[in-house]
């Protein structure tokens, strides 16, 4: 990312975000657990959508570490409805650690490689595509019917 004419940095621009062009990649397995957790414990559907999009904004758009648990809890308590001590607990015991691990390896085995990445039809394919992709996609499964 970063360089001119990046699908990503082009995508983004589209519909108004910027990229930071300094973040690093993290490991992401906090997120995904806070995220299982709010699943499991019947977090309405709209604050767990409030949630993912205060994640992507910050890191993608700010740079911000969410590998680190005191950032992870300053953005669950900016939402409101979330307990953070009930989040703390949860990512000091591990709860559901295994579960985004057994996930993360699953996607790997059926070829995920990174982010965003799309199965449509016998079809896999990974990064931000133009909307021509996705409708040459489309239109070649619709052949083949």
């Amino acid at each position: 990312f970063g360089k001119p004419g990046n699908p990503l940095d082009v995508a983004g621009s589209k519909v108004g975000i910027t990229f930071n062009q300094n973040r690093r990649v993290i490991n992401t397995s906090k997120p995904h657990q806070i995220m299982e957790h709010l699943k499991a414990s019947s977090v309405p559907a709209e604050k767990q959508d409030i949630f993912m999009d205060l994640l992507f904004q910050k890191y993608f758009e700010e740079g911000v570490d969410l590998s680190k648990t005191p950032a992870l809890l300053g953005l669950v308590e900016s939402v409101d409805g979330l307990n953070r001590s009930e989040i703390e607990a949860m990512l000091e015991s591990n709860e559901h650690s295994e579960s985004v691990m057994a996930k993360d390896e699953k996607y790997k085995r059926g070829g995920v490689s990174g982010v965003p990445f799309f199965f449509i039809g016998g079809y896999k394919f990974s990064g931000a595509q133009p909307p021509e992709v996705f409708e040459e996609i489309i239109n070649e499964m619709l052949d083949e019917s």
